[in-house]
């Protein structure tokens, strides 16, 4: 289609909706706009910076008439840094703007009811992490801008808890003030617990150099009390922040989280909900919608550090926990250890890889919970599921598109969704936590596809239609087909090519190994063309079968080998098969001689050649540049590329 747009124009549009994403999205002239940090019902000015086939970008330059929804934003960077994307939306609005796209993902489920999204406590100040990049050229710390590496310089940010903004900023100022000592420093990584109001800070370095880094870590010591300061060496090039080193200065790092009836234990490099307060609301829900059943047992993927295991372990009899992350798993079985809960066994490998195993012993869980990355679950974990045969699933979701995916896998396995609840997790931002349950319901169970035909060993007669070199019964040996019923013809077909070309090799290898005076004669082979399909196949010389006219002549197309034994042996007139060959054409002095077609040194023409060559006049040119038949406009002077010759 014609786009209507370019870009570097500016265009007025209204937003009409919000998209998955910081963008709202704008029509003009029925062309679709994408503009970041937007709201339904902005009149803006936009200019266009990027144009594809169906859609295009813009960022606003002037918003000329507000929306409804749209409120003040206490940050300043607001618009420039990526870390959050809808802070100029008023809350209530958010909540039903979330509550809208989890029921547009999931329109393939219309006949369950998607319940209001729990809205948040805090809508500020919730985050107990987060992760701040350093620009040491630039001499600023920050964040990142939208979709982008670039570090947006932060003084504080109002989402992280106040304790870790006081952390940041003191590490901010010490940096400004001694112009960015710490040449090699990567991330500043801030961590706390809400419940206990500790602190960790690990500082991500891109070497082992840890002079100036010191000298931060002790004064950080200095100022907060309760908090462990710790060195993370990452030298690769990659957008992970954390390497596999870690080096302690002060504490471990752990950080624990307590409430009346349990208490989780985190290390640094441990996955863990960055809201607190709506982490154990979410927790408490999936809880509730498990059954329980004390004879039964229940199984956590992506168990991470046993948040669920541990607060469902009361229900079952026993609770098996698998994550891939070692860390996880090693705070995992501490967790279980300080809450004395005995019936949670947690083992450490990719989910995909243990859930096929289990099926080999039999497991058989009754609940199994899957709380996976934002990338979902692997297809093959779904499968897993419906062959062990749980009656209950709970899905935990922190991106609602790879869970509409999963769920169309998990209803081809048998499970259809009864409760669909959104949470708002990360106020402000457009991320939204979605719990799924799904019950077991055969009727859902997709037919499976059909199973692959072995064709047994048997004599098949072939079609009046096929040529009558082939013989009129051929036996047709074992192959594996998706059809029903065997192709015989192709079959046969492709049998007498590997016939032949087994005789050829085996009559080859019994000449190679035989002696000298008695090796035979071999009978000469050479490749038939197929002109249809442009491939070779090897057979013998046949005239019956349209080969051009065959004759006797000693040692003519034999290899050099076969004339070395055929005159050592007493073989004097012995003779090979061979195919006769045309006459080289005569040679056409008008096209030069072949000393005239040599090339100098430099890659040009011989001074003794007279003529002019297809790429133009090139009369002993030392580097035979390019000819002014090529260049409409004449030659630009002599070229040393590899057209005309190397050196």
């Amino acid at each position: 289609m014609n786009q209507p747009v370019r870009v570097g124009q500016r265009v007025t549009l209204k937003i009409d909706e919000l998209a998955y994403s910081p963008d709202g999205i704008g029509r003009f002239e029925n062309f679709i706009v994408f503009v970041p940090y937007s709201a339904p019902g902005d009149e803006l000015e936009v200019l266009i910076t990027e144009v594809r086939k169906n859609f295009s970008r813009g960022k606003i330059e002037k918003i000329l008439k507000p929306s409804p929804d749209r409120i003040e934003t206490p940050c300043p960077v607001f618009g420039e840094c990526g870390g959050c994307h809808w802070q100029h939306l008023n809350y209530q609005k958010q909540l039903e703007y979330k509550e809208k796209i989890v029921r547009n993902a999931l329109r393939a489920f219309e006949d369950v009811k998607i319940e209001k999204t729990i809205p948040a406590d805090e809508h500020y100040y919730y985050r107990n992490k987060s992760q701040f990049p350093v620009d040491v050229n630039g001499k600023k710390t920050g964040l990142y801008a939208l979709k982008s590496h670039y570090v947006v310089d932060v003084e504080t940010c109002p989402l992280i808890l106040r304790e870790l903004n006081e952390i940041y900023s003191f590490i901010r100022k010490y940096l400004i003030a001694n112009a960015f000592p710490i040449t090699n420093l990567r991330h500043i990584v801030v961590r706390g617990s809400e419940t206990k109001k500790a602190s960790s800070v690990v500082l991500v370095l891109r070497d082992g150099s840890l002079d100036e880094a010191t000298k931060l870590a002790n004064l950080l010591r200095e100022e907060f009390k309760a908090i462990s300061v710790l060195f993370n060496i990452n030298n690769t090039d990659t957008n992970i922040i954390m390497g596999m080193q870690t080096i302690m200065m002060f504490g471990d790092g752990t950080l624990v989280e307590e409430w009346p009836d349990i208490k989780y234990s985190v290390s640094p490099t441990s996955f863990f909900q960055t809201n607190t307060s709506q982490m154990r609301k979410m927790y408490d829900l999936v809880s509730s919608l498990v059954s329980e059943d004390l004879t039964a047992e229940a199984c956590d993927l992506y168990c991470g550090a046993g948040t669920i295991s541990l607060l469902i372990a009361k229900k079952f009899r026993k609770v098996i926990g698998i994550d891939e992350v070692k860390p996880a798993i090693a705070d995992a079985k501490l967790n279980a250890e300080l809450n004395k809960i005995e019936n949670c066994e947690f083992l450490n490998g990719r989910v995909e890889d243990i859930t096929a195993n289990s099926l080999k012993t039999g497991y058989k869980p009754k609940v199994v919970i899957l709380d996976p990355p934002r990338k979902g679950c692997e297809k093959s974990v779904l499968l897993n599921i419906g062959k062990l045969g749980a009656e209950e699933v709970v899905y935990v979701s922190c991106d609602v598109m790879t869970l509409a995916r999963d769920l169309l896998e998990l209803k081809a396995a048998g499970y259809k969704p009864i409760f669909i609840q959104p949470l708002d997790m990360f106020p402000n931002t457009f991320h939204v936590e979605v719990i799924v349950k799904l019950i077991r319901d055969e009727s859902f169970i997709a037919p499976e596809p059909a199973p692959k035909v072995e064709v047994e060993v048997s004599t098949v007669a072939i079609h009046e239609s096929a040529p009558r070199s082939l013989p009129r019964e051929t036996k047709i040996a074992p192959v594996r087909s998706r059809e029903s019923k065997p192709r015989p013809l192709a079959a046969a077909a492709k049998t007498e090519q590997v016939r032949e070309k087994t005789a050829f090799v085996k009559q080859e290898r019994q000449h190679d190994s035989a002696p000298a005076e008695a090796r035979p004669v071999k009978k000469h082979l050479r490749p038939e063309r197929d002109k249809g399909r442009n491939r070779k196949k090897f057979s013998p010389v046949r005239k019956s079968e349209g080969y051009r006219k065959q004759e006797h002549v000693p040692f003519q197309g034999t290899t050099q080998r076969q004339r070395k034994y055929l005159s050592s042996a007493d073989t004097t007139g012995a003779a090979v098969v061979v195919a006769a060959r045309p006459e080289k054409k005569a040679y056409r002095p008008d096209r030069g001689s072949p000393a005239s077609r040599e090339r100098t040194p430099y890659g040009g023409r011989s001074k003794g050649y007279k003529g002019k060559s297809k790429a133009g006049d090139r009369k002993g040119k030392k580097f035979g540049g390019p000819s002014k038949s090529r260049y409409k406009g004449g030659s630009s002077g002599p070229s040393k590329g590899r057209r005309d010759g190397r050196r």
